[in-house]
């Protein structure tokens, strides 16, 4: 009786250990990019964010350097993320107006938007396109 009582408890932590896995959510941080270099007018075009996380060791923050390119590299900007499970939120400061993206992380890549413009923009997780 006591080891059918050890063999069930056994079973349970292996069929929990399975269901926390299972539902396992996907790595935040990473390198999404859709910089994309074009020859014939020498433009680099798209959108680079590199997400990091950091910790003072009680809070944890993470962070995306966002770089952008329509014809030329702009500056990176570094800004705070807002995580929730996979969706992720960070606002640009910009000299007109903040801008805030949302999206969504998936194994292969970022899906969102900008607030306030209806463009969908994916940037695939992969090598930076500087590397």
């Amino acid at each position: 009786m006591l080891k059918q009582k050890y063999i069930l408890l056994l079973l349970l932590l292996v069929i929990s250990f399975s269901l926390a896995f299972s539902q396992k959510q996907e790595q935040i941080t990473g390198i999404y990019t859709n910089l994309e270099y074009f020859k014939e007018s020498g433009d680099v075009v798209g959108m680079e964010v590199i997400i990091v996380y950091s910790t003072d060791g009680t809070k944890g923050q993470h962070y995306a350097l966002v770089q952008e390119a329509q014809g030329q590299p702009s500056s990176p900007v570094l800004t705070q993320v807002t995580v929730n499970k996979d969706e992720i939120e960070f606002t640009i400061p910009d000299k007109q107006t903040n801008r805030t993206f949302k999206g969504k992380i998936s194994k292969k890549e970022l899906v969102g938007k900008f607030r306030g413009n209806d463009e969908t923009i994916h940037l695939k997780r992969k090598r930076s396109y500087w590397q």
